[in-house]
């Protein structure tokens, strides 16, 4: 699941409008987005048949999470911080170059 903001242009003289959306996509190859009403996505995500477990990757941004709380139930979602925002934290956590560098290697072990 992921999220942004889209430029809408609007007529001349008129200033342009950002709009929100958020997107998921589920057994790679069916996808859904909408504009500014996460409840929308949640429905939808809920009528498609989930697995027993639901991994549900995210970036960290509250909008993501708030979403991925209410997909499927908490005993079938596994809830998965992206890569890019797991090293970003990571280092936000402080300590020698050395200790975060020995964290970061011992992640990617993992993550593989």
């Amino acid at each position: 699941m992921d999220g942004g903001n889209v430029r809408v242009r609007s007529p001349l003289g008129n200033p342009s409008v950002w709009k929100n959306y958020k997107a998921i996509q589920i057994y790679d190859d069916i996808g859904f987005a909408c504009f500014q009403s996460n409840e929308t996505l949640e429905k939808w995500i809920n009528k498609q048949p989930l697995s027993g477990v639901v991994t549900c990757l995210g970036d960290g941004h509250d909008g993501i999470w708030n979403i991925i709380k209410n997909v499927g139930n908490a005993g079938q979602r596994r809830e998965v911080l992206d890569w890019y925002n797991l090293k970003e934290n990571l280092y936000k956590v402080g300590g020698s170059i050395k200790r975060l560098l020995r964290a970061e290697t011992h992640m990617k072990v993992w993550g593989h």
